[in-house]
């Protein structure tokens, strides 16, 4: 015989189920095979230059900019960004920069990481591979890959790959 309490308790518990299972639907990181492509305009972009003076193993690069669908088109998020230099020198004039990107969305973020390659001391003038660290909101365990493709000296194309 069920009493007052333990009816209570069932209605409490069936209408907690009710609010929380939409939730990991609503959570879920972006399906396998999913792309997601965003314009960057870089903002701003500032280097520590760290002893001796030019391009030494251990300077810093910080950025910012905005994201959008298409180039040029509405504002839609932002991005932020590091880099630490970690190799300079090598043949061809190229630097290795560990870096790493956050990105603020609708819905959610997104952070990339990965070691670049760039002509020592300038910004990407290639296309560069990223991995998809994780995300928030929609993003929440998001895993794959990113394309970062230079369009000109303050703008990128971003192509996201999302795998499960």
């Amino acid at each position: 015989m069920f009493t007052r309490r333990s009816i209570t308790a069932a209605i409490a518990l069936t209408v907690g189920l009710a609010v929380i299972a939409p939730l990991p639907a609503a959570l879920a990181a972006p399906k396998d095979g999913t792309t997601l492509t965003l314009f960057n305009k870089r903002i701003s972009r500032e280097t520590v230059d760290f002893p001796p003076n030019g391009t030494t193993v251990g300077d810093y690069t910080i950025g910012t900019g905005t994201l959008s669908r298409k180039q040029g088109g509405a504002v839609i998020g932002t991005m932020t960004w590091s880099a630490q230099t970690v190799q300079v020198n090598i043949p061809g004039g190229v630097e290795s920069r560990m870096a790493t990107q956050w990105l603020t969305l609708p819905g959610g973020s997104i952070e990339t990481s990965s070691l670049v390659s760039v002509p020592q001391g300038t910004t990407p003038v290639k296309s560069q591979q990223y991995i998809i660290v994780g995300g928030t909101g929609k993003y929440s365990g998001a895993r794959g890959s990113m394309t970062f493709t230079p369009l000109g000296p303050d703008e990128y194309k971003m192509v996201f790959r999302f795998t499960s």
